[in-house]
């Protein structure tokens, strides 16, 4: 019997370019321009689930990734030659194709889990120096307590007698990635053999998987390649409660401790010494605030190495934006700097703390089947102070929204929402609350009664709304989400879902003893009590900038 957990795992696709990453001679290159090369073979467990191809004149085309009940959440492959086609294991569909998401689960052509294989023809790999595979896929897996989807690549050196497993998606511990990623493995191990197949192996429950673009190329000699790059502790499963993420915005009043990271695989064909890992960060006028090194290694072709800085990095207490550039070095010349960088950033603000990326890249609008349901948008923080108070939460709002939708916010704890800590007043969104792409005015929502936060405890910060003939609620969203943390929350019919992007809710954290408001005089809101800044003045006048009476100092539409 399958799990209802499903419902909680239904996410909002987002896209990441990455770029080109065949660096070097091609050897054998598959776009899919034809279909599934006729060489090729396919298993199947049950023999009705097989990998499809999506062409421009297949029915359905390559504008269609999943055609499952979930494919609300899905997106297609950009892939560099999707417009010529790509393939795809479409789990979700051979288990339910129905119209709803989940709503018939197991009732579709083939009910799932599925264990089912793409297999290549053999490749001679003795004609040529090292060589490495690539290809673009995008994939999402369904993950619950005891189940997880694993898509893999395996390698047979036997003309598919025996395999050993060569890529491992279920290690990054990531469930959707982007939509135009590759993956690269060394295949130098294999190079002196004649018959070398290699097998897309897709084992498990629900969702998809779409490859494009496969490629064999002899690689640059030396070429370090970095993975991945963080500056937390924190592990993308479902056991670590959420301790030490990494945020975008952090408040002076809880400066973090940072942790640098990062994995490295060696793609060219010569061995690489003096390996180590570089961390700098950057200022708003490109001044080094902070620089160190990794111990020094070395990497054999083919090798993935993780890297780490010893010491923490507690950063400049300085309000401003700053940029974190992870870069791998070695002694050799690399002969692809390009793929050796990672840049990530963050700012310091008053009191704001916050997961989004600051500017709205879209906004979170519920489907039709849930555009009548009260619902509410949240994130989970985690503080890692014990005496400090979440006075107000701050939120960007969509302009699809409509002016003078009842909105309330909320604090509860993650993993009971019945502990309400904090909840707003009402607030009636004004004209000038509305963002459009690349907005970020955050409307600030002080709570009827302030608390104080307990150190490393999960906080659930919340908006919502009621939509009816005259109450529209959208929330912004900015910047790809750990899976998990982000949520939308429907009451009829009830759903819940994750999102991968984060809704741009943030906390405004105070010291105790204070006493936050807006301080000034000039505004219509003035708190005569107030002696810190909460960000949270509203000045009065018309903010259409082609009226006359345009007032640019204004952010509160008096309709005037």
């Amino acid at each position: 019997m399958r799990s209802p957990i499903i419902f909680i795992l239904i996410s909002i696709c987002f896209t990441l370019s990455t770029g080109a990453q065949i660096y070097g001679d091609p050897v054998v290159s598959v776009d899919f321009s034809d279909g599934i090369p006729g060489a090729w073979t396919q298993e199947s467990e049950t023999g009705i689930a097989f990998w499809e191809y999506r062409g421009p004149n297949t029915q359905p085309d390559n504008n269609v990734g999943s055609r499952g009940s979930c494919a609300a959440g899905s997106s297609v492959i950009e892939s560099e030659t999707a417009n010529n086609g790509f393939v795809i294991f479409d789990s979700n569909y051979w288990d339910d194709d129905g119209p709803t998401c989940a709503a018939s689960i197991g009732g579709g052509p083939d009910p799932g889990p599925h264990l089912n294989s793409l297999i290549t023809e053999s490749y001679d790999l003795t004609q040529y120096p090292p060589t490495t595979l690539t290809f673009q896929q995008h994939y999402k897996h369904y993950v619950t307590a005891g189940s997880e989807t694993n898509t893999s690549v395996w390698v047979s050196v036997d003309g598919g007698e025996n395999y050993e497993i060569l890529i491992d998606n279920t290690l990054s511990g990531i469930t959707q990635n982007a939509s135009d990623e590759w993956a690269s493995a060394s295949l130098a191990a294999y190079n002196g053999y004649t018959d070398v197949k290699f097998k897309f192996r897709f084992d498990g429950f629900y969702y998809f998987w779409m490859i494009d673009d496969f490629t064999i190329f002899v690689p640059s000699q030396n070429d370090l390649q970095i993975e991945s790059a963080n500056y937390s502790t924190f592990e993308e499963n479902l056991e670590n409660n959420f301790i030490d993420m990494e945020y975008y915005t952090y408040p002076l009043v809880m400066m973090p401790e940072f942790n640098f990271r990062s994995t490295s695989k060696n793609i060219g064909g010569f061995p690489q010494t003096g390996t180590h890992l570089n961390v700098r960060i950057t200022n708003e006028i490109a001044e080094t605030v902070y620089q160190e090194n990794s111990e020094f290694t070395s990497q054999n072709s083919g090798e993935l190495v993780a890297y780490n800085i010893e010491e923490p990095a507690f950063p400049p207490a300085i309000l401003g934006e700053y940029e974190i550039r992870f870069l791998m070095n070695q002694d050799q010349e690399d002969q692809t700097p390009w793929n050796n960088e990672i840049t990530k950033n963050y700012q310091i603000v008053s009191n704001q703390f916050g997961l989004d990326h600051n500017f709205m890249e879209d906004q979170f609008v519920p489907s039709d089947q849930y555009e009548m349901s009260p619902y509410s948008v949240g994130s989970v923080f985690t503080t890692n102070r014990s005496d400090l108070i979440i006075h107000d939460i701050c939120v960007a709002f969509g302009d699809s929204s409509k002016v003078g939708t009842e909105v309330v916010g909320k604090v509860e704890y993650f993993l009971n929402d019945s502990v309400v800590y904090g909840e707003t007043e009402p607030y009636f969104l004004n004209e000038f609350d509305l963002n459009g792409i690349d907005g970020n005015f955050f409307v600030t929502l002080p709570l009827v009664e302030p608390f104080e936060v307990k150190q490393d405890t999960m906080y659930y910060i919340s908006v919502s709304s009621t939509p009816n003939d005259t109450n529209r609620m959208t929330v912004g969203r900015s910047g790809d989400a750990i899976p998990f943390v982000s949520t939308v929350k429907f009451e009829d019919p009830i759903f819940a879902g994750y999102l991968l992007k984060y809704p741009m809710i943030r906390m405004n954290l105070f010291e105790q003893e204070t006493n936050p408001g807006c301080l000034d005089n000039l505004a219509f809101n003035y708190d005569i009590e107030a002696d810190v800044d909460n960000g949270s003045c509203r000045y009065a006048g018309c903010t259409n900038p082609n009226a006359t009476n345009y007032d640019p100092q204004a952010n509160w539409e008096n309709g005037n």
